[in-house]
């Protein structure tokens, strides 16, 4: 069985940051004089969960995000850094006993990134069957290209 060693480097990059996010949430908790906050716990679990297993469970079946989604592993990164960072500061905050309205902020940016590349991604596969479409019914180059003009003129507006 062939493993994706590109994958696997990345997944196992996420792991590590999850290793050091925990290790950094116990020390802190260390220190927290027996006051503890979920969301400094399990900080960790966010970049294994959403880092590192989609990575390795992708090695594992032969194939690799970055030819199947691209541009999938930018918007991974962030989403995983806001949402752990976000956590994190709650966490630091709820320790501390005191509160934030901002800390919405954090969810409500990762899913509008979730949202931005679900609509990239959606249009890229439009495109990518409009090109199908055109090869196999032998369409005018010229016309194929007006059209890639108009999509990319919409993509900007």
């Amino acid at each position: 069985m062939t493993l994706y060693t590109s994958a696997i480097k990345t997944g196992m990059k996420y792991f590590a940051a999850s290793m050091v996010i925990a290790v950094a949430a116990a020390v802190y908790g260390l220190f927290s004089h027996g006051v503890y906050s979920y969301y400094m716990t399990y900080a960790f679990m966010i970049p294994l969960l959403a880092g590192a297993l989609p990575h390795l469970l992708t090695a594992l079946k032969e194939a690799d995000l970055k030819t199947k989604l691209p541009g999938f592993n930018d918007i991974q990164l962030a989403f995983v850094a806001t949402l752990t960072a976000g956590s994190l500061l709650k966490g630091a905050l709820d320790i501390y006993g005191t509160t934030n309205r901002l800390l919405i902020v954090y969810p409500i940016i990762a899913l509008l990134m979730l949202v931005f590349f679900a609509v990239k991604l959606a249009q890229r596969f439009k495109r990518q069957s409009r090109n199908d479409a055109d090869q196999n019914t032998g369409s005018d180059p010229a016309e194929h290209q007006d059209r890639e003009i108009e999509e990319y003129t919409e993509v900007l507006n």
